[in-house]
């Protein structure tokens, strides 16, 4: 019973481990794109508050969820 549940618990740390290696390359991207979308939301906030209109969360929410689904 022990030696299954060894061969078990080695099978799996194996998947994760190669789940993990697999994926690990795609981070760099996904960081990227949150930096892009923050910088984006900032320069929209300074457009919003020169020319003087309103800000509010609704435009906000709805314009994060699109870009960051997109």
């Amino acid at each position: 019973m022990k030696h299954l549940l060894t061969d078990t618990l080695n099978v799996l740390h194996s998947v994760l481990l190669t789940l993990l290696v697999f994926l690990n390359p795609i981070a760099g991207v996904i960081l990227t794109v949150i930096s892009f979308v923050f910088i984006d939301t900032c320069f929209a906030y300074w457009r919003v508050k020169k020319v003087g209109m309103k800000w509010t969360s609704r435009k906000l929410r709805v314009g994060l969820v699109n870009k960051c689904i997109t």
